[in-house]
């Protein structure tokens, strides 16, 4: 997996995963990197978002779990599923309001 490859690179380069977001902006920004001059760096930093995505999503995720086993003290399978649903349900359909003009 691509994901799992860049952050092995990242963590064997002395870079830990928290800092990322950095990485991503530096590449951005510094003229050194530019695509013309290495042709896979679109496609790294779309890696390094997707890797970020991912991780918040877990986290997220997370959280309600732990919301749902202690207001319940328990979480069984089927609502571990509709947590992850519900999250997930929540980032694809989000829709914006609108500001009153």
């Amino acid at each position: 997996n691509q994901l799992s490859y860049l952050v092995s690179q990242l963590h064997a380069n002395g870079i830990n995963i928290r800092h990322l977001g950095a990485v991503r902006n530096i590449l951005f920004q510094n003229k050194r990197f530019a695509a013309e001059n290495i042709p896979e760096l679109p496609y790294f930093r779309d890696l390094c978002l997707a890797e970020m995505i991912v991780r918040v999503l877990k986290n997220v995720i997370e959280d309600e779990w732990r919301q749902v086993i202690e207001r319940e003290n328990y979480i069984s399978e089927e609502k571990c599923k509709m947590v992850v649903v519900s999250v997930l349900s929540k980032v694809v359909c989000y829709i914006p309001k609108r500001k009153n003009r």
